[in-house]
């Protein structure tokens, strides 16, 4: 963590709604797990400003069951565990509704990757080659996640 990520105050910077179009916030919101399509081109400004929404990939409500229900022997399995399930990403506020409307708190019940809320809300998540580009450009030892579980 650390710097965008806290404040100056030393507590957690949440990226909630307005924050996220904060210009001094722009480099750790384009950091985020994904952005979908139509969030990227509002944070490259090529599409007029709108409202931003931080959205986990499964819910956390889901995590929360899944955590409860599995038996972790060990802190490093539950760590691998949220390795593998955790993803936050950006996504407008028009696709948080859409969204809303069949998966607000849920998965499909065939969730055949973290992501299938959005395929199944039709809200594009992709990682385009300005992104990539960009993620690369702000770390030396850059490896992207997994966008497709």
């Amino acid at each position: 963590m650390g710097r965008p990520y806290v404040k100056s105050t030393g507590t957690v910077q949440w990226f909630n709604h307005r924050e996220l179009a904060l210009p001094r916030l722009r480099d750790a919101v384009k950091s985020m797990h994904y952005i979908s399509k139509d969030a990227w081109d509002v944070l490259t400004e090529r599409a007029p400003p709108q409202r931003l929404m931080k959205d986990h990939a499964v819910p956390v409500k889901v995590l929360r069951r899944e955590i409860k229900t599995k038996r972790f022997a060990t802190i490093g399995q539950l760590e691998q565990f949220l390795i593998d399930r955790y993803r936050v990403g950006v996504i407008t506020k028009t696709e948080d509704v859409r969204l809303g409307k069949v998966f607000k708190d849920e998965m499909p019940r065939d969730a055949s990757s973290e992501y299938a809320r959005y395929r199944d809300s039709r809200v594009t998540i992709e990682r385009s080659t300005e992104h990539l580009e960009w993620l690369r450009s702000r770390t030396e030892t850059w490896k992207p996640l997994p966008l497709i579980g």
